[in-house]
C-alpha cells in the first residue's frame, strides 16, 4: 500500500509512526504506573537517552529503505526480504552453534527453492518479452 500512495518517504514515515502513537503512549504511560517500565528507572539518564536515539537509529535506515523501494518492482522486494532472516539463521547456526537439524534443513531448503523458482521464473518472463 505504502508504494501506491505518492507520498514523500519521510513523509510516510512520519505518517505511519502518527498511527502508531497514541498507542504507543498509551503503552509506555501504563507500563510507567507501576508495571515495569522502562525510562526514569534505576538505570539512569543515559539508558533513558539511548531507548530515545535507538528511535533515530531505526527511523534513519527505514527511511532509506521507504527511498530505495520506490525504485525497484515489488518482486525484487520481495525477494530482498529474504535475506535479513537467513543471515540471522546463518549467523546463529555458525556464531552461536545453535541447534540446526534435518527438519529445520529441509524447511530451509524448501523455502528457498521456490524463492530460486519464483525468480527464475520471473528471469525467464522478462528474457521472452525482450526477446520479442
Amino acid at each position: 500500500m505504502r508504494k501506491l500512495v505518492a507520498v514523500d518517504p519521510v513523509a510516510g514515515l512520519g505518517m505511519e509512526s502518527l498511527y502508531l502513537l497514541l498507542p504507543s503512549l498509551a503503552w509506555v504511560l501504563w507500563a510507567e504506573a507501576g508495571h515495569g517500565g522502562g525510562f526514569a528507572g534505576d538505570w539512569g539518564l543515559g539508558i533513558d537517552l539511548l531507548l530515545v536515539f535507538g528511535g533515530v537509529v531505526t527511523a534513519v535506515p527505514l527511511i532509506g529503505f521507504a527511498y530505495g523501494v520506490r525504485r525497484i518492482p515489488l518482486s525484487v522486494v520481495g525477494l530482498l526480504q529474504y535475506i535479513a532472516p537467513t543471515l540471522a539463521l546463518l549467523s546463529g547456526v555458525w556464531f552461536f552453534h545453535e541447534p540446526f537439524g534435518a527438519a529445520r534443513a529441509l524447511g530451509f531448503g524448501a523455502i528457498w527453492l521456490g524463492l530460486a523458482i519464483y525468480a527464475g521464473e520471473g528471469l525467464w518472463r522478462s528474457r521472452r518479452r525482450a526477446m520479442r
